[in-house]
């Protein structure tokens, strides 16, 4: 009875790890996605972040607005990103993270993504009101 029970855990094991490892097939790309439109907003400017944003996002939101936004946040001195949860729900991925300012500060993020043909696109950014950083 044991055995049955110790390998019954073991395929419930190893089909978990297939799973994760599906969803993370699926979502690949999306971090780096995420990771390159904060690093442009440093870098070229909200401007040039917002123009490569998905349709989604820009229909939300004009640029004046998201420009105002993101430099209200300081995402133009982010130097780094890190992304440790990504849950995928119909087609679209929302990434949970920090975002390493200049400062040293880490910024709490949220970031929806949706696929853009081969590739990922930004479709929304948040500040992640559950993860605020005790620095504020």
């Amino acid at each position: 009875l044991w055995k049955k029970i110790a390998i019954g855990f073991g395929v419930i094991a190893v089909l978990g790890g297939l799973g994760g490892a599906a969803a993370f097939m699926l979502t690949a790309g999306a971090d780096k996605a995420a990771t390159a439109f904060v690093e442009e907003i440093a870098q070229r400017g909200p401007d040039a972040a917002y123009r490569d944003a998905a349709p989604a996002l820009r229909l939300g939101q004009d640029a004046q607005a998201f420009s105002a936004q993101v430099r209200q946040w300081r995402l133009n001195d982010a130097v780094g990103a890190n992304w440790p949860s990504r849950r995928l729900q119909n087609g679209r991925i929302t990434l949970v993270g920090t975002v390493t300012l200049r400062s040293g500060e880490n910024l709490p993020l949220r970031v929806d993504l949706i696929k853009a043909g081969k590739t990922w696109a930004v479709s929304g950014i948040a500040l992640d009101a559950g993860a605020r950083d005790s620095s504020d």
